[in-house]
């Protein structure tokens, strides 16, 4: 035999409810309509929340007064409970990888823009060898190119890094 956790509903109560939701359509609907008049997706949400609501809180004591109050009541807490968390919602915006790497991607920009900007107060020669050295081709094609051993391409390197930091720091 199949048992119900505490969570689930049986097929009495979900009769009950459905019961209640026909009886008072209506007033869930004006509910949802009042908050989101333009907002379908939203309004269908806050309906099944409601709904969820109901179901939660039919084996509590009603308090005196009609069922139709009762509902309206739950339906109004809920409204505003669901507008709340909608507007924290849309207030934050959680870091996707993709979000995460379009910022990296643009600090990587902007850094080598500022690295360009740095290379070009080099002279020709220094130049030509940082651009190589950025566009990642091995020191000892860069030394080939230019007609240099591949140890003066490397301290050439070296020297030209730290003339880049002396620039940036004077900058």
């Amino acid at each position: 035999m199949f048992r119900y956790r505490k969570t689930d509903i049986t097929p009495e109560e979900e009769m009950e409810l459905a019961l209640l939701v026909r009886r008072h359509r209506s007033v869930l609907y004006n509910v949802c309509r009042n908050i989101f008049p333009d907002d379908i997706y939203h309004m269908n949400a806050l309906y099944n929340d409601i709904i969820c609501n109901l179901w939660k809180s039919m084996g509590q004591v009603r308090k005196k007064g009609s069922e139709e109050a009762w509902v309206r009541q739950i339906a109004a807490n809920t409204a505003v409970s669901f507008e709340r968390d909608e507007k924290k919602a849309l207030t934050t915006i959680p870091f996707t990888q993709e979000i995460v790497e379009n910022l990296v991607e643009k600090e990587n920009n902007l850094l080598l823009d500022e690295l360009y900007e740095l290379v070009e107060q080099l002279d020709s020669k220094e130049k030509i060898v940082m651009e190589m050295y950025l566009d990642r081709i091995p020191q000892a094609e860069i030394a080939r190119r230019l007609a240099l051993t591949e140890t003066n391409v490397s301290t050439m390197i070296g020297r030209i890094k730290k003339k880049l930091i002396y620039l940036k720091d004077n900058k």
